[in-house]
């Protein structure tokens, strides 16, 4: 099952430098683990599953969903980040303005 489980998460990437890359899907993996085995062994808890066939495959297909879910989360904070860094400038015009017509709308209704 785990050379399955490699096969279809070694192609996920993230857009950062390898350390840190390797470092994020090391802590991602962990937490995936983490997660599979405490909802396996709630199912094992609860009667729904018996066997260690079916446990494994439980844990595996969690710990994919798991393991997707998080690096779908960070993937996307990084180049939402990585975004703001490169347009920092239309960031701020833009929290400008937007700070500004709050302001201007406040003042407003203060003056009625």
């Amino acid at each position: 099952m785990k050379f399955i489980f490699d096969i279809f998460v070694s192609p996920l990437s993230l857009p950062i430098a390898w350390y840190w890359e390797y470092l994020i899907i090391w802590a991602i993996s962990g937490i995936a683990y983490r997660g599979a085995f405490a909802s396996v062994g709630k199912l094992y808890d609860s009667r729904l599953i018996s066997g260690s066939f079916l446990g494994s495959l439980c844990h595996w297909l969690i710990r994919f969903v798991f393991f997707v879910a998080i690096w779908a989360i960070v993937y996307a904070t990084i180049v939402a980040v990585n975004w703001v860094i490169a347009n920092y400038i239309l960031v701020l015009s833009i929290i400008g303005g937007l700070l500004a017509l709050s302001l201007c709308s406040l003042m407003l209704l203060k003056m009625r």
